[in-house]
């Protein structure tokens, strides 16, 4: 079912409902559905952009949720009338996801001694110019990139030319090159996210308004088949994709993987893949040059990584492919190998925690139209040899 509010899919009477207004997925069974139908389509529904709360019996969608409820399910009108009060009372509190609109600000750069540091990157052709206002943002951004920098001075053009500094305890991505916006976070985490869209927005010459989802995660591929392993930081699917890349499948993405909402394809993203310490010496059998790399200490997230760039680099394969599985990784050191397949219900709760959707409401249908395709599995392992020939076995 689809109208001006709502999208809903129906998986074995679960039912996966996304609300434009929040730009939220969420998922109701019966009878919760009957109440939330019955409320939503009513010619009086809630507006949470009006400021309405969803409880109370004004609508005109509660009683009729309420007949129903005594004439399906046998609840007496006391009983139903409680049901349908809570449920509108969760759906009421959903207003805490809508987001305040984005408000332009000029961000004035704090004063500092420090010399500015410039990288400048090519990545499918084109070339992009940082400037770092210090060694501590520098720092947490170029290493993903490190491998994609060239020497400025030749006949190569720049495209866009982009400014990272600090503002007032906030930190501030500015493109100043071809069109000046701005950007900021309080969190480096967020920083950098943020470096990562607008670094792919470019090479791409693309907007974020054409993604249909960014998803934090790594994606193999064999060009014809491609695996998309999500899961929190630390949960060994970096480890799994540079595994797999050793065996010969393309790692297309680690950390930002972009899904192109025209196609449904995933974009390639150049960056380095970052190995934590917990990962060196099973690596470093399969990437010898990970003993010599150097090791960068983060000290905001307590964290020692080395970054591994994709193989081949200098002739990375930036066109765009499809994925046709998405495995929740979580390596176990107590478990050899173990694989299960995955509701969609539930990979999507999962997956939702780990990506931005777009809010575009042709993309939130086109997301859950290529998100049912898709052949979900959660995934424990700690044999590396074992993992490579099943995932493999995946894409045959």
């Amino acid at each position: 079912m689809k109208n001006k509010n709502f999208i809903v899919r129906n998986f074995d009477q679960t039912y996966v409902v996304w609300l434009q207004e929040f730009n939220q997925w969420i998922q109701l069974e019966e009878p919760a559905y009957l109440v939330f139908e019955e409320v939503m389509t009513a010619p009086s529904a809630p507006s949470a952009s009006s400021g309405t709360e969803y409880s109370g019996t004004e609508y005109s969608g509660v009683e009729g949720a309420e007949g129903k409820l005594v004439e399906r399910y046998g609840l007496d009108p006391e009983e139903a009338q409680r049901f349908v009060g809570e449920i509108l009372d969760v759906l009421g509190g959903l207003k805490i996801f809508a987001g305040e609109d984005n408000v332009e600000t000029n961000f004035v750069e704090d004063e500092t001694d420090e010399e500015e540091i410039i990288h400048t990157y090519k990545a499918n052709g084109v070339v992009l110019r940082f400037e770092y206002a210090s060694e501590l943002l520098e720092y947490y951004n170029h290493h993903s990139f490190a491998h994609l920098e060239i020497a400025e001075g030749g006949e190569e053009k720049i495209e866009a030319v982009f400014r990272v500094f600090d503002s007032n305890g906030t930190h501030v991505l500015k493109q100043v090159k071809p069109v000046r916006q701005e950007w900021s976070d309080v969190e480096i985490p967020g920083l950098k996210r943020r470096i990562l869209i607008e670094f792919g927005n470019v090479i791409y010459d693309k907007d974020i308004s054409e993604w249909m989802s960014i998803i934090h995660g790594a994606f193999v591929t064999n060009r014809k088949q491609g695996i998309l392993l999500s899961s929190a930081s630390g949960s060994g699917k970096s480890t799994l994709a540079a595994l797999l890349q050793k065996e010969g499948y393309e790692l297309a993405s680690d950390d930002y993987v972009p899904l192109d909402a025209e196609t449904g394809l995933i974009y390639p993203f150049p960056a380095a893949f970052s190995v934590k310490s917990g990962s060196f010496e099973l690596l470093s059998k399969y990437y010898p040059e990970l003993k010599s790399t150097p090791e960068k200490k983060f000290r905001l997230t307590n964290k020692a990584l080395r970054f591994l760039p994709p193989a081949d680099y200098k002739n990375f394969n930036y066109t765009p492919c499809p994925a046709t599985h998405l495995v929740f990784v979580k390596y176990n050191p107590e478990v050899d190998f173990k694989i299960a397949p995955l509701k969609i219900p539930e990979a999507l709760k999962r997956f939702s925690e780990e990506a931005w959707i777009s809010g575009n409401p042709d993309h939130a249908e086109g997301f859950i139209d290529w998100f049912s395709e898709l052949k979900c599995y959660e995934l424990e392992y700690s044999d590396e040899v074992r993992v490579v020939e099943e995932m493999g076995n995946l894409l045959m």
